[in-house]
């Protein structure tokens, strides 16, 4: 949860010392323990150090080697430090010292450009290269680290931080009225991986690479999820033990920290599933039993999630601390600090910063959590619309009697599922596009009722363009398979705005989130196996629960229905 900044004028012009000092006091909550400039003539970058791995007590950064004259400044955790250490070259004892931003600037060393194509991890930074005269920057592949940025003909500007950007010299501070229109009507916060509240202000996208050279600006998107991968095993038993492999060792890098990381508990799978893992690593290591925060309703006997809390309690091995609606006046100066300093209003997820909140006055710094297991380890719930269109009407059909029971908890009617995915599946094109323009203007109606926004500054911003962009996002086509359409849910902006929210609020508390379903390679494995492993008789999720049997309460792996996750 570092912060990382950075100027670079194309005209030669100076950089001002103070607009560094101005940019790292904006992100002051994402340095507490250090703070750091390098700066020559038409280029300065910046860091605020925030510790939360062993081999950052004695990080400095930015960081300069004298010998190639190459400058890092990053905010990072890499985790294929092993297998970077032997491609590298690199002697156990300077691998073991080595901080994770030296080993993103050996990366780049040794690959250039492509250095992002070796790492594995969240990280997102800044390589000025002297001899070249041009700075290379890059986000993590699911954009667990945020990289905001400003490009004028007179300047570069990037940040950890929207604010941060704003106090440099030059930089644009016009409002992109679209964007506010996205605020109004709710569903539009995810339009988009690039807007800000700023038109000239930018989000580099995740897994993207940005080149500044000779004052233009090049983006390069560095990976995706490949939809042609498949991979096929002989029995459930295989799929099951590689998926254990992968997320277990996704949770232990993540638990890669100075005896001050936790976990969120929920009482979902998704965080339940982490907390089971853990608790066995953790004790194994230390001996000790592994910390986990979760928010209750202790008056109320009809709260299932803290019913499902307490049956993971249950099994032992947990220090568990608990925050309810009844305790929430303790933080409620911080709760305001943190809502009236919020960088965007879609961010008052008061529940979500209390936890926060308890975490960080329990003398942690990192917190585990399940975002988002529900994309990365299941399919749409539409999935039998895509078996129907392939002919497999048995599956489909068996699938939706299924689905009604297990995953929608008997709430829905099974004929009007079933209806609802006939029509998706055999709707000719044709009547799928008239259908699409009748919408555009119902659409149109029912965000002018059901929001806010003014009819006037709808129509001037194009309303009904933005909700037409926004529904474009995972739309390959009417015959996508189940493979294509995973890929396409964990492309939409939605995964990333949501990614993005926590980041923003664990920072201004003082966490540092870190999301093991959010792996790379745990994505790359989903993403290439069969349906019938990530949804199976109305199951979602079927192979996180059927990995979770051993470390969990078998209520808790095989959760019927949904809850919100909240107080009444």
């Amino acid at each position: 949860m570092s912060a990382i900044f950075g100027i670079l004028n194309h005209h030669a012009h100076p950089v001002k010392q103070s607009d560094l000092q101005k940019m790292c006091i904006a992100m002051s909550h994402r340095g507490l323990d250090d703070r750091g400039f390098w700066q020559q003539d038409s280029i300065g970058l910046g860091h605020g150090m925030f510790r939360t791995t062993p081999e950052s007590t004695l990080e400095k950064l930015p960081f300069l080697d004298m010998k190639s004259g190459l400058v890092i400044t990053a905010d990072s955790r890499i985790d294929n430090r092993e297998a970077l250490a032997k491609r590298l070259g690199l002697s156990r004892t300077t691998k073991d010292e080595m901080p994770d931003s030296h080993f993103i600037l050996s990366a780049y060393k040794k690959w250039g450009d492509q250095c992002v194509n070796h790492l594995l991890g969240d990280f997102s930074f800044a390589i000025w290269n002297e001899r070249d005269k041009h700075l290379f920057c890059a986000r993590d592949h699911m954009g667990v680290k945020p990289f905001i940025y400003f490009v004028s003909h007179n300047t570069f500007v990037f940040a950890s931080e929207v604010q941060a950007v704003l106090k440099a010299s030059g930089v644009s501070q016009k409002r992109n009225e679209g964007r506010i229109a996205d605020f109004l009507v709710p569903e539009l916060e995810g339009i988009d991986k690039t807007s800000t509240f700023f038109e000239e202000i930018y989000r580099l996208p995740p897994a993207h690479s940005l080149l500044v050279e000779n004052g233009k600006v090049s983006k390069n998107c560095y990976w995706r999820p490949d939809p042609e991968k498949k991979i096929s095993f002989s029995s459930d038993e295989e799929y099951v033990s590689a998926f254990t492999e992968i997320y277990t060792d996704a949770i232990d890098k993540r638990l890669r920290g100075n005896d001050d990381v936790a976990s969120m508990l929920s009482g979902g799978l998704d965080s339940s599933s982490i907390v089971g893992i853990a608790r066995n690593i953790h004790r194994s290591r230390t001996g000790k039993p592994f910390p986990v925060f979760s928010a209750t309703s202790p008056n109320n006997p009809a709260c299932r999630e803290t019913y499902f809390i307490n049956s993971v309690l249950q099994q032992g091995g947990l220090i568990a601390r608990t925050i309810s609606a009844d305790e929430m006046s303790y933080f409620n100066k911080e709760i305001n600090r943190v809502v009236l300093t919020e960088q965007e209003p879609f961010d008052p997820m008061i529940m979500i910063i209390a936890v926060y909140l308890l975490a960080n006055k329990s003398g942690y710094r990192v917190m585990l959590d399940g975002i988002d297991g529900d994309i990365v380890a299941s399919l749409s719930s539409s999935y039998p619309t895509i078996l129907l269109k392939n002919g497999k009407y048995h599956d489909a059909v068996r699938e939706i009697f299924l689905q009604n029971k297990n995953y929608y908890g008997g709430k829905l009617s099974t004929s009007k599922i079933l209806y609802q995915n006939i029509r998706a599946a055999y709707t000719p094109l044709i009547l799928r596009k008239l259908r699409t323009i009748w919408r555009k203007r119902r659409h149109m109606e029912q965000h002018n009722s059901n929001s806010i926004i003014n009819m006037e500054f709808a129509k001037e911003i194009h309303l009904t363009d933005r909700l037409a962009q926004l529904r474009a996002h995972g739309s390959n086509g009417f015959c996508q398979s189940t493979y294509t359409q995973h890929i396409s849910a964990l492309q939409h902006p939605y995964l990333t705005v949501g990614i993005e929210r926590y980041s923003r609020i664990a920072s201004l508390c003082g966490i540092e989130p870190r999301h093991p379903l959010l792996d790379k390679r745990l994505v790359d494995f989903m993403t290439a196996i069969p349906w019938n492993q990530k949804f199976r008789s109305g199951w979602n999720k079927y192979l996180l629960r059927k990995s979770s049997e051993p470390t969990l309460p078998q209520e808790v792996c095989w959760r019927k229905g949904w809850e919100h996750l909240g107080w009444d």
